[in-house]
């Protein structure tokens, strides 16, 4: 990947961004944040992925949000494809 049109980027999992030359071509975070955040970027996006962010707001029901989200997703998609199924295919009355 090109970053700024003049360094090519590599991002491996362990290390991060890093150029070719081994070096990392974004800032640091400052030390104080890290050291006063309550928590990790890493654990706040597992907790958004999972769901988990809802468990204060809907309860133990939170386990229910990704099914159903995934659910939602395959009906619009169907329900899109047919609509534009048959819009396309309807018969032109002269």
């Amino acid at each position: 990947m090109k970053f700024n049109d003049s360094t090519s980027v590599i991002f491996d999992y362990a290390r991060g961004a890093i150029t070719l030359e081994g070096k990392s071509p974004l800032t640091q975070m400052p030390a104080s944040i890290i050291e006063t955040s309550p928590i990790s970027l890493w654990n706040t996006c597992l907790e958004i992925h999972t769901g988990r962010i809802f468990e204060p707001i809907i309860g133990p029901f939170y386990i229910l949000v990704v099914p159903l989200t995934g659910l939602a997703t395959i009906f619009i998609l169907i329900t899109g494809f047919f609509a534009w199924w048959m819009a396309k295919h309807r018969k032109k009355v002269s």
